[in-house]
């Protein structure tokens, strides 16, 4: 504060402040003193991304004094760009939804086509099919087969 003796004193040359006081530690408790300043209160309100927004375009104006023209092209070019965004993130997600799906039932294929699989081989041994052609009364030849030729 400008009234206070104390304060007047830290303007003067530093001879005069060392014999006026004692220490060091006066002369901290002076300048600190006369350093501050009055108590303001800060507004308890935060300030949003509306409220910028208000502030900075001033949209409560707008009705009566219309749109400037130069923001139509732009907010077009917005409006189709989040248009577009909304649209390639709804396609996204029902292609990643999609492959999953594809994804699962792929995995249900490759396990049947894996056990048909090893059906057909054990199904296909000698001394398998030996056995069904034995109960339709078919039996294996005791010698090996051989070619017919033709003169």
């Amino acid at each position: 504060t400008p009234h206070n003796p104390a304060c007047r004193l830290k303007t003067k040359a530093p001879q005069v402040l060392d014999k006026k006081f004692d220490n060091f530690r006066a002369l901290s408790k002076v300048h600190s003193y006369c350093s501050m300043h009055k108590n303001t209160y800060k507004s308890q309100r935060k300030q949003g991304l509306f409220t910028y927004l208000e502030h900075k375009f001033r949209w409560k104006d707008l009705p009566a004094q219309g749109l400037p023209g130069y923001y139509v092209p732009r907010l077009l070019l917005f409006f189709v760009m989040g248009v577009f965004y909304v649209g390639n993130t709804h396609y996204h997600e029902k292609m990643v939804r999609k492959i999953a799906q594809l994804e699962r039932e792929n995995a249900v294929l490759r396990v049947d086509y894996t056990a048909l699989q090893a059906g057909y081989m054990s199904d296909s041994k000698q001394s398998e099919v030996a056995k069904r052609g034995a109960e339709l009364g078919l039996y294996e030849a005791p010698y090996p087969p051989f070619k017919i030729k033709s003169e």
